[in-house]
């Protein structure tokens, strides 16, 4: 299945050596990259991935990188890190890994590898020379995606729902700064997946619940409930906005996904219920509750215990949604009537009755 994810990169001079970046001197300001498992430009019959390779110094044999509208092959060259401390640049970016990946055309870019580097902090690095640290020029094959690349509004901009911790803060849909309590990681094997369909990703295509929602196609885990909102739901229920299950938009604004390697589902707990933005589409933070947590991974249910514990069990378990939220089906008459309207197409049919892990 052919998968892509996107970065904030920039460009830094053939004159620079491995351990530093060059910018300035007429150089190309940051602009997004977008990586492909599959090239755009051919049938995908590649069978890539998202996996940097540095391949013997030649270019990656199975990713293929979008830029400027553009489609080129790479070659992974170096990982290094920004200083911590040096004020020349900004605090965000002490300590962050960088790549150094070269375009087949010439062209060096380079990007955050954790997706925390965002176009705006990119373009205040300051033109000449700028140190790197713990540098490699035979990285190892290196990761760049995790939830399909899934970004959550926070006051710096996007960043990757992988990039998380406890203490980062972020906005809700009414841009108001939180800060996460607990930032958990479920990861379910091939195996798992195959085993269980019921926890098969949901997909919600870019723009099926209205333009920009999502901004790109979002994959959440069946129980994780979305946001709807619009005259269909007035006039229905009464309500300006609802939360309803992925798994119940599956037929008319989404469709389930069946992975072919291991699945990994991040949770994201505050101390109240908050709508969030996830892909530019408004949908719930982690609302813990009995049935959920006992169908987490071992280790994440072991480190949210501690987290609820520490905050008060019981009130976490029985705090108020921050939506009304809908049953099935309600949820499914809704999905469709939005679906007439937004003219999304028609999507597969999920399990019958799927049982839930919440992101």
């Amino acid at each position: 299945m052919a998968t892509s994810v996107s970065y904030a990169a920039r460009e830094t001079s053939s004159t620079a050596a491995a351990n530093e970046l060059v910018l300035g001197g007429g150089l190309a300001p940051a602009t997004t990259i977008t990586f492909h498992s599959d090239n755009p430009d051919t049938p995908a019959d590649e069978n890539g991935d998202l996996i940097l390779e540095t391949n013997a110094g030649g270019p990656d044999p199975d990713t293929w990188i979008e830029y400027n509208g553009q489609i080129f092959t790479f070659t992974f060259t170096v990982v290094g890190s920004f200083t911590v401390g040096d004020t020349k640049i900004p605090p965000e970016l002490w300590g962050k890994q960088v790549a150094k990946i070269v375009l087949s055309d010439g062209t060096i870019l380079f990007f955050i590898l954790d997706g925390t580097g965002t176009i705006a902090l990119l373009d205040l690095l300051p033109n000449g020379r700028t140190s790197l640290t713990n540098i490699t020029t035979t990285p190892p094959p290196t990761a760049i995606c995790f939830c399909a690349g899934t970004e959550i509004l926070t006051p710096a901009g996007p960043r990757k729902v992988e990039s998380l911790r406890a203490g980062d803060t972020v906005l809700n849909d009414r841009g108001e700064a939180r800060q996460l309590v607990w930032a958990g990681l479920s990861r379910f094997g091939a195996g798992d997946m195959l085993a269980s369909p019921n926890l098969w990703p949901i997909r919600i295509p870019k723009d099926a619940i209205g333009p920009g929602l999502p901004m790109a196609d979002l994959h959440v885990s069946p129980q994780h409930r979305i946001v709807l909102e619009g005259t269909e739901v007035e006039f229905m229920l009464g309500d300006r906005r609802v939360l309803a299950a992925a798994k119940h938009l599956v037929g008319s604004l989404a469709e389930t996904v069946k992975p072919e390697a291991e699945v990994d589902y991040y949770h994201l707990l505050l101390e109240d219920h908050e709508i969030l933005v996830a892909n530019g589409l408004p949908c719930e933070s982690f609302q813990p509750a009995r049935r959920t947590i006992d169908v987490m991974s071992e280790e994440s249910r072991v480190h949210l215990v501690e987290v609820l514990k520490a905050l008060g069990e019981e009130r976490m378990l029985s705090r108020k949604d921050a939506l009304p939220g809908l049953d099935r089906s309600e949820a499914t008459v809704l999905a469709h009537l939005i679906a007439r309207r937004t003219k999304a197409p028609a999507m597969p049919l999920a399990n019958p009755e799927p049982s839930v892990v919440s992101v």
